[in-house]
């Protein structure tokens, strides 16, 4: 309830304003600041200590050049139809992210420029979540083979990545992927080591490698479609376990280990709604059958299963506006009328 106030005590003069403006809200020891504009986001994160909370209102914000600090950063969200009384929050230049962003948490969000880790830098224990991804997502390093530091436990939940440009997970070691939809047009995940792909969808139409140099990893209850005939790996050393190959059949996964892998599943009909190999807001992508083909853990395969199945609409953990009614003038009393519909979240 104390967290629902005070986000109310944020949320009316920001939704105020957010009708023709996009606002940046630092919450730090001591008070709250709104930065306005489409560098607010700049403003806030230069003008935030380690630990501080931003929220962003819908908009498009020009990303920190390098967010060198630990912060909880959380938007609105990116699906339309759920940020209709917000407008969907946009971050549309590059960013990249520094060796003192250990523990950040970002939420909400659709990046349309490059993220990136910098390189040769150990940036550890940071989340993504429900966040879109349109254009390139890398961890850099300058030698994949024997990189000059790591970045250890981080965790990509629930996000969307599209398009063709590179995925690459170069110094990243103990990533969790979980819950994630990538359609892309070109190879999808590029070095992955010593780590964890769990519950994805995995669309490709270009016939190349679906994982790309990627070795000792544990690639499990994923729904995947590719070009049929080529070969899921071209590294060594990893599992794949219970995932659904549909559409084709995968007649090997040398020189990896596959295990209770359901080949040749027909794609037509699998999904409540989809089309084509590219993602839209508009498919339903729950299973028409979801007890047909379970995952190692008993729950169904994709993005729904786990115990805790990705959230339609990825709203925001932060309370949601549902709705919002804000008279163009004021009474007759000299009052602007403010109607504003906002529902906590459980995560």
């Amino acid at each position: 309830m104390k967290k629902l106030f005070i986000f109310l005590m944020v949320l009316i003069p920001s939704a105020l304003m957010a009708q023709t403006i996009t606002i940046a809200t630092l919450h730090k020891t001591g008070g709250v600041q709104n930065f306005i504009g489409s560098l607010s986001l700049r403003q806030a994160v230069t003008a935030a200590s380690h630990g501080d909370t931003i929220y962003l209102s819908g908009g498009t914000f020009m990303a920190p050049d390098t967010i060198n600090k630990s912060l909880v950063i959380i938007g609105a969200g990116h699906y339309p139809d759920s940020t209709l009384a917000t407008g969907v929050t946009l971050v549309s230049t590059a960013m990249v992210l520094g060796e003192n962003a250990d523990n950040s948490y970002i939420e909400g969000i659709r990046f349309m420029g490059n993220v990136t880790f910098a390189t040769d830098k150990s940036v550890n224990d940071l989340t993504f979540r429900r966040c879109r991804f349109d254009l390139q997502f890398i961890y850099s390093t300058s030698n994949y083979w024997a990189p000059v530091a790591t970045c250890n436990n981080n965790q990509i939940i629930e996000c969307v990545f599209t398009g063709s440009d590179t995925r690459y997970f170069g110094n990243a070691r103990s990533l969790t992927i979980s819950k994630c939809l990538f359609f892309m047009d070109w190879r999808t995940i590029e070095n992955l080591t010593a780590s964890t792909f769990i519950n994805n969808i995995l669309f490709s139409s270009n016939g190349t490698y679906l994982f790309n140099t990627c070795y000792n990893n544990q690639i499990k209850n994923n729904l995947i479609r590719t070009v049929a005939g080529y070969p899921f790996s071209s590294g060594t050393g990893s599992y794949f376990v219970n995932n659904v190959c549909l559409g084709f059949t995968n007649t090997s996964f040398l020189p990896n280990v596959g295990v209770n892998n359901y080949q040749g599943v027909v794609l037509e009909g699998f999904f409540l709604n989809q089309d084509g190999w590219n993602f839209s807001y508009d498919h339903d992508y729950h299973l028409a059958n979801p007890g047909s083909y379970p995952g190692d853990d008993g729950t169904q395969t994709g993005i729904y299963g786990t115990t805790g199945p990705y959230k339609d609409g990825a709203v925001p953990s932060n309370p949601h506006v549902r709705s919002k009614n804000i008279a163009v003038s004021t009474n007759a009393n000299g009052q602007l009328e403010v109607q504003i519909k906002v529902a906590a979240q459980q995560e």
